[in-house]
């Protein structure tokens, strides 16, 4: 009989191998052509969330596709979302998913606000 190694049950390598929703979310900004996204993991400077994934819309029918479409990924993920601010339509579009939070700005807004410099503390995953 074959002997399995510690960490290689098919398992552990079905669970290695599933996306997380942050990735999912992130694969969505890419195909709806989201620019300058930036993935901040702010696990260890706030209790507010785990991720905060920001990005530059070019218009606001493009941050309406984005919003739409990580609702269908959330709840394909079995993920609750807690909050909204904006809407489609909205220059900031932010949605709350507990431990991930997307940030959809407009460009003008993105840097007016600079999420990325009121949380420099925090790890840049990309």
């Amino acid at each position: 009989m074959a002997r399995i190694e510690p960490g290689t049950e098919p398992e552990a390598k079905a669970e290695a191998a599933t996306p997380r929703f942050p990735d999912a979310v992130l694969k969505i900004l890419d195909e709806k052509r989201a620019e300058d996204v930036v993935w901040l993991d702010v696990s260890g400077v706030t209790d507010v969330a785990d991720d905060f994934l920001i990005a530059t819309i070019l218009n606001a029918r493009q941050g309406g596709a984005i919003l739409d479409a990580c609702e269908k990924e959330a709840k394909r993920f079995r993920i609750k979302r807690l909050g909204v601010e904006g809407g489609a339509m909205s220059s900031w579009i932010l949605l709350d998913y507990g431990s991930l939070v997307v940030h959809l700005f407009l460009p003008e807004q993105r840097t007016y606000y600079a999420l990325e410099h009121i949380w420099a503390d925090a790890k840049r995953v990309r």
